[in-house]
Parts: C-alpha cells; sequence; structure tokens
C-alpha cells in the first residue's frame, strides 16, 4: 500500500497556519451563531407591549407564545404549548378557568386553567409531550344575576376537531376573526351566552 504525502510547512509560515486556521475557525463559528431571520420577523411583527401590561402570564394574549418562548426567542422559559381562551372566536372577551385537557401520542395528558387574562401554557421543562396532540377545553358559564348563593355554571364542553402536529403556539392557527386563514379565536361557545363573560375586573389583560 503506497504511503500518502506528507505535507511539511515551514517553521517561518506557523504563525501564518495558525492565523488562517483561527480565521477559518470564526468564519464557521460565526455562520453556526447566525440568527434565525425568519423567526425574527415572526418577533418584530409581534409588535410592542401593550401599555399597562407587564411582561408575565397576562401579557400578550392571543399571539404565538412560542415565538419567543419556543426556545429561540428573548422570552423566559420555555413553553410545551401555550395559548388562550376568549368568550367566542369572534369575541375577544378573554375567559378565565377555562379547563384545557391536552393529551399527547403515547395518551399522556396534562390539565392546565386558564387566567384572567384566558392565557395558558405548559412548560416543557415540566413536560414534553409527544405529538400529535389532542385539545378539549371546557368553560364554566356565567352565572344568572339572582341565582342562589354557591350556584354554580353550566360546564360547555369542546374538543378540537383536528390534532395538534408539531406547533404548540396555538394563535399560530387560531387569530382573529374567522377567515380563509384561521378558524378564529379559541372560543368556549360559538356565541356569547346569556349573561355574557366578561373580563374580570383588575385583570389587566393584553392582547386580544
Amino acid at each position: 500500500m503506497s504511503k500518502l504525502p506528507t505535507m511539511r510547512i515551514s517553521p517561518r509560515l506557523v504563525p501564518h497556519a495558525f492565523a488562517i486556521l483561527s480565521l477559518m475557525s470564526a468564519g464557521v463559528l460565526g455562520a453556526a451563531s447566525c440568527a434565525d431571520p425568519v423567526a425574527d420577523d415572526i418577533i418584530t411583527a409581534l409588535g410592542p407591549e401593550k401599555s399597562g401590561v407587564r411582561r408575565g402570564p397576562l401579557h400578550r394574549g392571543g399571539q404565538p407564545c412560542l415565538a419567543c418562548h419556543g426556545g429561540y426567542g428573548p422570552g423566559g422559559g420555555d413553553f410545551a404549548f401555550a395559548g388562550t381562551i376568549y368568550a367566542t372566536p369572534t369575541d375577544p372577551t378573554p375567559v378565565n378557568a377555562a379547563r384545557i385537557k391536552v393529551t399527547d401520542a403515547t395518551g399522556q395528558s396534562r390539565e392546565l386553567f386558564s387566567n384572567c387574562a384566558g392565557n395558558f401554557l405548559q412548560e416543557i421543562r415540566q413536560w414534553t409531550p409527544i405529538y400529535p396532540l389532542r385539545v378539549e377545553v371546557e368553560c364554566t358559564l356565567p352565572v344568572p344575576a339572582g341565582s342562589p348563593p354557591g350556584t354554580v355554571g353550566a360546564k360547555k364542553r369542546s374538543v378540537m376537531q383536528t390534532r395538534i402536529a408539531r406547533d404548540g403556539s396555538c394563535a399560530s392557527c387560531h387569530f382573529g376573526d374567522p377567515s380563509q386563514s384561521s378558524p378564529g379565536r379559541i372560543g368556549c361557545d360559538v356565541a356569547q351566552p346569556t349573561p355574557p363573560f366578561e373580563q374580570l375586573a383588575g385583570c389587566f389583560a393584553g392582547g386580544g
């Protein structure tokens, strides 16, 4: 078997060789650390924070949460999935204490409850579900005025007809009023009940 030729570098060229290798390494690392322009555009399109709403569980209702909380953006904590529950697909009144049940492909499930901004979230450090995901939402309807103390409103349950294939941001598909590009917001019902859902006083929700 013939031997491969050996490359010899003159001692006088060693510093130059190291300089070239350093530049090559910097170029490779620089290319690997470049930002994602598509993700950057999505985050920029979200716009500024809503005035008077601090960053936290109540902010940016109705927006794709994983744009910032999916391992790339500036949001703290990575989410497995997150979204916002509203009164109806066309009424952006946030619904508090809606129950969201998510079941993954292995049959494991988690139950979450929306806050007063309608937002709910599942951190990936607590559960990493296997796609596709099945989702059902159960809302407690408002209690009519004059009802006896302790009266609990009726339950309205709905199951998402399709499975979530890969995107944990509910608002990637459910945004704004129903249109050719969106089924509309995630709503407790197709129309406001009587009495209607109302935003809780003192809850400074951000979004819609």
